[in-house]
């Protein structure tokens, strides 16, 4: 067919007919690309929130599902497809998905999270949570209770292992092996480390009674360290555990080497060094230390200065800085 095809061609054009020839190739031409002109449609407002784009988020460990999520003009959707079967989960406004074990995990804004076994397609529900974290087999939850805040611990099946009371933050150690927890008992304030491989056994190694509640509790990189604080306007302190020393060192803020006009600042996470021998914390002038203006203060304003005074008063000489 293809030599039949080059001799026709040849012989028409060798008859001195090139000019038909390209006349009727634009003839066709044309055809088409009036024919897709009329398929065309007109976009209009109500089409605008139909517009969105795609934004791929994770894959599981067998490569047989992937989660993305597509952005639309006023709201967003979670999705969790198989890449074979076309299998497909949706959670409106869905976050912090991950997959785990066969089990893809979200939270959605009514405060639950969704657990789907990927195997199965079991849904399983956590309700009234408030943040959570998964390991390789568990999932910690905290949870608005009826007084405080809780810490339960599930596993991936939504089976409930260990529910604490009053848990302020809590902390899971890099290979997921253990799990510290800042709670408040009736007399005291606590630091729990539970292990992960028995739920239900656990050891204190901080207590107070005076102190006030523990807070942003912090692992080292290789799991073998715990940094704590509590915080108080007029003392606050550091706190040190090594797991393998069992030993708990502490700092305070009243001590000789730590600037009299500072104090830690208990919003910011504590890090720990690689060979887990510094810790590194935020501090800033103490509150009782800041000035106190009114409305009818009479201002003096000194030309000469870099920042006029509204700007100075602002910054304060950015004595209240975090460094």
């Amino acid at each position: 067919m293809k030599a039949s095809f080059y001799s026709i061609g040849r012989t028409f054009l060798d008859r001195g007919c090139p000019s038909c020839f390209l006349f009727l190739f634009f003839a066709l031409l044309s055809s088409t690309l009036m024919g897709q002109g009329l398929q065309k449609k007109a976009v209009t407002r109500e089409d605008y929130p139909l517009w969105h784009y795609m934004d791929a988020e994770a894959i599981s460990d067998d490569g047989n599902w992937i989660s993305y999520r597509n952005y639309y003009d006023a709201t967003d959707s979670l999705f969790v497809k198989h890449r074979k079967s076309a299998k497909l989960y949706s959670f409106a406004k869905g976050k912090d998905g991950a997959f785990i074990a066969n089990h893809f995990v979200c939270q959605t804004p009514d405060s639950i999270v969704h657990i789907v076994s990927l195997k199965n397609g079991v849904e399983r529900k956590l309700r009234n949570v408030k943040a959570f974290m998964v390991s390789k087999a568990f999932i910690v939850a905290t949870e608005y209770g009826e007084i405080g805040d809780l810490l339960s611990v599930y596993t991936l099946d939504g089976a409930l292992l260990r529910t604490d009371t009053d848990a302020s933050s809590f902390s899971l150690s890099p290979d997921t092996k253990f799990i510290v927890v800042a709670v408040k008992r009736e007399n005291s304030c606590q630091v729990l480390l539970v292990s992960m491989e028995d739920i239900k056994k656990q050891k204190i190694i901080a207590e107070s009674e005076k102190r006030g509640p523990f807070l942003n509790p912090s692992w080292s990189e290789d799991s073998k360290a715990i940094v704590f604080m509590n915080y108080n306007e007029k003392e606050s302190n550091l706190f040190y555990y090594n797991l393998g020393e069992k030993k708990l060192l502490t700092f305070c803020t009243n001590a000789i080497e730590f600037p009299k006009t500072m104090n830690l600042i208990p919003s910011r996470k504590l890090t720990i060094s690689k060979n887990n021998k510094r810790v590194f914390f935020k501090i800033k002038q103490r509150k009782e230390l800041d000035i106190v203006r009114k409305e009818n203060d009479v201002q003096i304003w000194n030309a000469a200065d870099k920042n006029i005074y509204p700007s100075h008063i602002v910054t304060e000489g950015y004595s209240k800085n975090p460094k």
